[in-house]
């Protein structure tokens, strides 16, 4: 809903801890892969810890019955790679070799092609994972499971630890940006540990897409609910079908529109501002272009978004905060017409305060990001004021045209 922005200098912040600790893995493989082939080993390496996981989980692609790392400690490592190279269970040296000229590609002139796998654009994710599948030939099922491996981001923790580190602290967003409703900050516990925090989402799933397991344009920080089995899970998205909140959102293309009873909120209408031509119609509502939430298909479905905002609680504190922003604009005229003859405006920052000391929410669309429902009571805040059409409030009427929302 809400779009994320990730100004550079956090980019290269990212970069620069999570590309390093990436390069490290990759060398800890290359390894492992030499090792696998009797290269280069070592007795009393200073680096054992760091490589010997990876030939484990090596060893155990090709392994019927599956070895400890306990089988491969030292003293009795190079006997258990002896044992290894003699018997027939055996990962190929051919996929060996082809996994290394790979990961050589990433980690040369300095990583420049895996700091491009890293900080891909949001919109290039696909090719960028297709591209490096395709040209590599990265097709056997065995090729496949070695990458699951070195992206592995239930297990790397050297990896996986400053990327959670990087997503909270200092955050990157408080709200969920798939539907605008829940938080999503890191609490930290009295005495350490995790009070409250996110769910990384990986928009394209990171077992089908596993290259794109520590792209940061595919990790989204994402409440509870967004990210269960119910809503988005594990469910396929695609690029016709879905909004990827790094690449844009729909802020400006769909409103929350009342529709009242007495002062209640009897439901909320999705009012769509864009014409069914424009792509992002597809992205918003799916394939069938309506809404049907069971589909999964487009956001406005896969987040349950209509269903979540006609919610009775959501319902009953919108109301009570339409009720005060209608007030304020009847109680306008006395305030403006006192400015008007002292020959001023009422200028935008007085309008913001008077804005964020009615309702828990910001009126500029920047700050969306900060606090929950902040699309929502914008909109109530602009249903409002563009159905007023008293001369004291002709001001906050252009200020809403001026300063249009974005997707």
């Amino acid at each position: 809903m809400v779009k994320i922005i990730v100004h550079q200098d956090r980019q290269k912040e990212y970069w620069l801890n999570i590309g390093q600790a990436l390069k490290d893995e990759i060398n800890s493989y290359l390894k492992a892969f030499d090792h696998l082939k009797g290269l280069n080993i070592v007795d009393d390496d200073t680096d054992f810890t760091v490589y010997k996981g990876a030939v484990v989980d090596l060893v155990n692609l090709a392994a019927k019955t599956p070895k400890k790392t306990t089988d491969f400690n030292q003293p009795i490592y190079k006997k258990a790679l002896d044992e290894y190279l003699k018997g027939k269970e055996q990962v190929a040296h051919n996929v060996l070799d082809n996994m290394a000229t790979f990961l050589n590609v990433l980690l040369d002139k300095n990583g420049a092609e895996l700091k491009n796998l890293l900080l891909c654009p949001p919109d290039g994710l696909l090719d960028k994972h297709n591209e490096l599948n395709s040209s590599y030939t990265i097709n056997t099922g065995l090729e496949k499971k070695i990458i699951g491996l070195i992206f592995n981001f239930k297990t790397c923790d050297r990896i996986v630890k400053p990327i959670k580190n990087f997503f909270r602290i200092p955050e990157l967003v408080l709200t969920c940006p798939y539907c605008n409703l829940h938080k999503v900050n890191y609490v930290e516990g009295e005495e350490g540990g995790t009070g409250e925090v996110h769910e990384l989402d990986h928009f394209f799933d990171k077992t089908v897409h596993p290259l794109l397991s520590y792209s940061l344009f595919n990790l989204v920080p994402s409440d509870t609910f967004c990210n269960k089995s119910y809503n988005k899970g594990q469910e396929k998205v695609t690029k016709t079908y879905h909004i990827n909140p790094y690449e844009k959102g729909y802020v400006a293309a769909l409103r929350f529109k009342p529709i009242l009873a007495g002062d209640a909120i009897d439901q909320f209408e999705l009012d769509v501002q864009i014409p069914r031509t424009d792509p992002l119609f597809d992205q918003m509502f799916g394939s069938l272009g309506v809404i049907k939430d069971d589909t999964r298909s487009g956001n406005l479905n896969m987040f349950k978004i209509r269903a979540r905002y006609n919610d009775k609680l959501v319902k009953k504190d919108a109301a009570k905060y339409l009720k005060k922003i209608k007030n304020y604009a009847a109680s306008r005229r006395r305030m403006v017409g006192f400015f008007k003859r002292m020959g001023k405006d009422i200028s935008l920052n007085a309008h913001n305060a008077w804005y964020e000391d009615l309702l828990p929410t910001h009126f500029e669309q920047k700050y969306f990001h900060d606090a929950p429902c902040s699309k929502l009571y914008r909109d109530l805040h602009d249903y409002v004021f563009t159905n007023d059409k008293h001369w004291f409030n002709k001001d906050v009427r252009k200020l809403i045209d001026d300063q249009p929302l974005e997707n």
